[in-house]
């Protein structure tokens, strides 16, 4: 961690695949048993495609919940990637970005009420904010995505993706096209934002079904 804490930051994005095979070794096996499924949101989703990737066998399948396999950028990803990774590891990406309260800009869900009880959490809880990436973790982020997009066949695991039309911070086509890479892969859509595990209850029971019903079958 660095000194500000606001500032999400990783010197190699490699260090949460490390990190999930270190806790999967030390903390998950000793106490759980051998059917290990992986379920992924996000960036874990992200994190979860490349560990799969890497270590074949580990888990008897997984899921992928609105994957940040790719991003929503405002600018070509080469250009955010060259202006990332020129210098200045340690400095914001794009400011300091402060929580935005607004229900009806807010880019996870839509369902009002979650969203609130995760604000209301988010401020009695403000040393677990963070304030906005780093140069150098946008930069390690970004080719991150880009290595797990050149090997999505390395896969051998049973694979649900979980997707959302409305997602305006990941690229559900780029994830459905990964999807369509992997020998044992389908994928869902749902009418809903970014974070499905969070949104209006029809939305969130059709997905809750969806993953557990994929998990039973493996």
């Amino acid at each position: 961690l660095l000194e500000n804490r606001r500032k999400l930051h990783v010197e190699r994005f490699q260090d949460y695949v490390d990190d999930l095979s270190a806790f999967l070794e030390q903390v998950v096996r000793p106490a759980a048993p051998k059917r290990l499924h992986l379920v992924g949101h996000s960036l874990g989703g992200l994190i979860g495609a490349l560990y799969l990737e890497q270590h074949p066998g580990d888990f008897r399948s997984g899921v992928l919940l609105s994957p940040a396999i790719a991003s929503q950028l405002r600018k070509p990803e080469l250009e955010v990637q060259a202006f990332s990774c020129s210098g200045h590891p340690q400095e914001f990406a794009h400011g300091d970005e402060e929580d935005d309260p607004a229900f009806d800009s807010n880019t996870s869900t839509r369902s009002r009420v979650r969203f609130e009880i995760g604000f209301v959490q988010k401020k009695k809880r403000p040393e677990a904010a963070v304030g906005g990436a780093t140069r150098n973790w946008l930069c390690e982020f970004i080719g991150a995505q880009q290595k797990v997009r050149r090997h999505p066949a390395e896969i051998k695991e049973p694979l649900l993706t979980l997707l959302a039309d409305g997602d305006s911070l990941t690229q559900p086509k780029a994830a459905g096209a990964f999807c369509a890479s992997v020998k044992r892969c389908r994928s869902q859509s749902f009418s809903a934002k970014h974070n499905l595990l969070i949104e209006r209850d029809e939305v969130r029971e059709r997905v809750l079904h969806a993953l557990v019903d994929f998990l039973k079958k493996h």
